[in-house]
């Protein structure tokens, strides 16, 4: 068996409520080393106690915009895109 993906998840974050649960179902990730990477033009953030080492820019512009943000933060060597809407099931990377 190889090393592990390493993924960077970037999350363009606008208001959405399902942030705490999209960030828990990370913690649930199989067989992946991943980082989180959020973007997002509101402060602060609902983000859960047990979430540390989130990586968090602050910025105003549109989603697509967000996202080559994040991008140009990222060191994984896959990326995944996610809006602050989407509810995913556990566990989300594996």
């Amino acid at each position: 068996m190889g090393a592990p993906l390493q993924v960077s998840v970037i999350i363009c974050y606008h208001a959405g409520a399902l942030l705490p649960r999209l960030l828990d179902s990370l913690l649930t990730s199989v067989g992946v080393t991943y980082e989180t990477i959020i973007v997002s033009s509101v402060e602060p953030l609902p983000i859960p106690p047990l979430h540390g080492g989130i990586k968090v820019i602050y910025d105003t512009g549109e989603p697509a915009h967000k996202r080559n943000l994040g991008a140009q933060a990222a060191s994984g060597q896959h990326l995944i895109f996610l809006d602050d809407i989407k509810s995913c099931r556990h566990p989300l990377l594996h």
